[in-house]
């Protein structure tokens, strides 16, 4: 059996969807270990900001992109090298879990961050 495409793209849009739905914050933190599924936090925290309607995109097929910024005044001295999305501006279930290169935030420098989440189903059949 395979999955139609109008129902694999039903089902894409539907996580999709609920990620979106499920991420209303955005943390960092200045932790570089390799994310697992099991983890409910970052590994160490350092910032974390409320999204708002305009750091959502859903313009690409099968792709949520999540953006937001960190001001001059925002994180300055720490570094960051994780960054996860959260359902609640203080604790909260975690979404995802990424890490990236490090960057050093000062207060000479705004940091804008995308993550993109890309839904793929795998109909290979066994």
């Amino acid at each position: 059996m395979v999955l139609t495409t109008y129902t694999e793209t039903q089902a894409k849009d539907a996580v999709l969807d609920r990620i979106q739905a499920n991420v209303t914050d955005v943390a960092t933190g200045d932790d570089d270990t390799t994310p697992v599924k099991s983890q409910t936090d970052l590994v160490s925290e350092t910032f974390r900001k409320t999204l708002v309607a305009g750091d959502y995109d859903r313009s690409v097929t099968d792709q949520l992109t999540i953006s937001h910024r960190q001001a001059t005044t925002e994180n300055n001295s720490n570094d960051i090298d994780e960054v996860g999305g959260f359902d609640d501006p203080s604790a909260g279930n975690m979404s995802y879990r990424n890490t990236i290169t490090t960057i050093s935030k000062t207060s000479s420098i705004n940091v804008y961050l995308d993550e993109i989440i890309t839904v793929s189903i795998d109909q290979t059949v066994p």
